[in-house]
């Protein structure tokens, strides 16, 4: 076999070997070695002679002074941080600098947090921490609110106005569905516009949104396949997961929040690794109950929805979300929504036409510190929770826990079959747009300007009715003004009635007790007088029949 022949003719190191005809081996290898030698292995700076070294194949040093390039420039930079000591150390030039106090998450007691003690009276009590946040001690009623117009009980009948003024103010007795209403896609859209206008951080979720959430929140990567764009069931425990549980305690009695009567049960799951992640195939295990376990707090509840937008199906059964995604890259006319069903723990992609009528979840990105617990979002209070999110900077996003229930006549939402959970007090005020709606929280005070007394007890009633239903006579009973009243004890009472009528109850309450108690010692004077009389009629008569008697 014929070899590989190297020729060099010209060569700039002046050692090489060159020829008009092949190199020994001896001569190439030694032409290599030259052309290394002459090459810089590598550069480092020398801080304390100041100089760049530059270092050849063969050893050989070149210095580069670089004094006058870095005067007054910070050399051997090293940062330690300990969380811990809350300090984070900074060494240069020879020497340190130390910053420390730092409060973090590894050192923080409620001594050294400025946020853990609030210089209070034991009015306020709470550390303002999101796990604990400021609040009215329940011991003290300083909660005093804006005064209200009248009160309005809808559990009996009454109505809000239909054209309210601006400022309009009510104190409100009834319930904000927790099933929420259902709105149309135009009622979506609109609601995500006054979102943005407002600069609320709130959005309705996107497909996105809700497959990162899903995802994460599946415990098996073969189940991780929420974002898939075709319709159908995906995951595979994710749905019972964020379903609610089945009932709930409310004043002491079991009330059902879905309705499973036709699903048979057959038993947890046997597997001895975590629910759902031993091969569901093999070995042979028994399904998986579809019966919510509400593991994240989300607290879906089944509102049922509507197709079509006619009729309104599947209360207690399923339900079913909004996304702001439309289905397909084209077709904007039907759009993404997520469901969940009585009968499997999976979720439910699938796509509906803007006619259709669905629940809404909000939800808002996590930066680590923001998130509440409650907030007030378009005018009303709603509770939110931390749920573990695929791919969000902190690990998490917030949802809303309620589906909405905004009222606002231009959202166009629809009721569903269900009923509030628990009736409550509530402040309505019209903003000219919608109502803003709080709830009255315990111990909280507010003035009734239009209220209701009975004459005959002094006692006063937030409304007519309630005052015939505490037992006042009709024509005892008249409007009186400026009455404060306070939530105590699941129900809204006089806190004071008017001073003058109440020393004068009191003052009457007084004089009889003292007329009753003059006659009763009246009526004891008498009684001792007549036994009086008695004993002296019996000594006299024990006298006469004594002989010895004078």
């Amino acid at each position: 076999m014929k070899g590989l022949y190297f020729y060099k003719l010209i060569s700039a190191y002046d050692e090489d070997v060159t020829k008009n005809c092949k190199l020994t081996v001896n001569e190439i290898d030694s032409n290599f070695y030259n052309l290394k030698e002459a090459d810089i292995i590598k550069a480092y700076y020398d801080a304390e002679s100041e100089n760049l070294v530059l270092v050849k194949v063969g050893g050989e040093k070149i210095f580069v002074d670089m004094s006058e390039l870095v005067g007054g420039v910070v050399k051997n930079l090293r940062i330690d941080y300990d969380s811990e000591a809350g300090t984070i150390t900074f060494y240069y030039n020879g020497g340190s600098y130390v910053v420390d106090g730092l409060i973090t998450k590894d050192n923080i007691t409620d001594d050294n947090c400025m946020m853990c003690k609030v210089a209070t009276d034991a009015t306020l009590i709470g550390n303002g921490r999101s796990e604990n946040p400021l609040g009215i001690n329940p011991l003290e009623r300083s909660g005093m609110l804006s005064p209200a117009s009248s009160f309005l009980d809808l559990t009996s009948g009454d109505t809000l106005p239909l054209n309210p003024a601006l400022g309009d103010r009510y104190v409100v007795y009834g319930g904000i569905s927790e099933y929420g209403y259902l709105y149309p896609w135009c009622g979506v859209m609109k609601i995500q516009d006054d979102l943005e206008c407002c600069q609320s951080d709130w959005r309705v979720p996107s497909k996105a949104d809700w497959d990162n959430m899903l995802n994460e929140i599946e415990p098996c990567d073969g189940d991780k396949n929420h974002h898939m764009t075709y319709t159908g069931e995906l995951g595979f425990l994710a749905g019972k997961y964020l379903k609610s549980k089945n009932t709930a305690i409310v004043n002491h009695e079991e009330v059902a929040l879905w309705d499973y009567s036709d699903v048979i049960f057959t038993g947890n799951c046997t597997c001895q690794e975590e629910e759902g992640c031993c091969g569901r195939w093999y070995p042979q295990q028994k399904g998986i109950q579809p019966e919510g376990s509400d593991k994240y707090g989300m607290h879906i509840l089944a509102g049922g929805y509507s197709e079509f937008g006619n009729s309104i199906d599947y209360f207690q059964k399923r339900a079913g979300f909004w996304t702001t995604t439309p289905f397909g890259d084209t077709d904007d006319c039907r759009i993404y929504v997520k469901r969940f069903s009585y009968d499997t723990p999976l979720v439910i992609q699938d796509s509906a036409p803007k006619s259709a009528l669905y629940s809404i979840r909000l939800v808002k990105d996590y930066d680590g510190s923001n998130y509440r617990g409650t907030e007030f979002i378009n005018g009303q209070m709603y509770d939110t929770v931390l749920v573990p999110t695929e791919g969000a900077e902190h690990g998490y996003s917030i949802w809303t826990v309620q589906n909405l229930s905004f009222g606002n006549e231009a959202y166009m939402p629809r009721t569903t079959a269900g009923k509030a959970i628990v009736d409550d007090y509530f402040v309505y005020e019209w903003d000219g747009d919608k109502w803003l709606i709080r709830n009255l929280k315990e111990g909280e005070a507010i003035v009734i300007n239009e209220a209701y007394k009975d004459m005959a007890t002094g006692i006063v009633y937030p409304s007519r009715a309630a005052a015939i239903e505490g037992g006042a006579e009709e024509t005892d009973i008249e409007p009186v003004g400026g009455n404060r009243f306070v939530v105590t004890d699941g129900a809204i009472v006089a806190e004071v009635n008017e001073s003058t009528s109440a020393a004068a109850a009191e003052a009457e309450r007084a004089f009889q007790s003292e007329q009753e108690m003059l006659a009763e010692i009246a009526s004891l004077r008498d009684e001792v007088a007549e036994l009086r009389g008695r004993v002296t009629a019996i000594e006299n008569a024990i006298n006469g029949n004594n002989p010895s008697n004078p």
